[in-house]
């Protein structure tokens, strides 16, 4: 059971550092300071997440 509990708390730290990683990129791209390949960087994501992020606020 305990592995169970861990597994699920695992999981949901992962999905609120994406949530954070998207959201910081997202703000970074409005702002239009600073290139795809360094908002990555910067973000850990791939350029392509990126450039999907791009897409959904043009």
């Amino acid at each position: 059971m305990s592995s169970v509990i861990e597994e699920y708390k695992n999981k949901c730290v992962q999905e609120e550092l994406a949530y954070q990683q998207k959201t910081l990129a997202l703000n970074l791209l409005k702002d239009a300071l600073y290139p795809l390949n360094k908002i990555a960087e910067l973000t850990g994501l791939s350029e392509q997440e990126v450039e999907n992020l791009k897409r959904t606020i043009a």
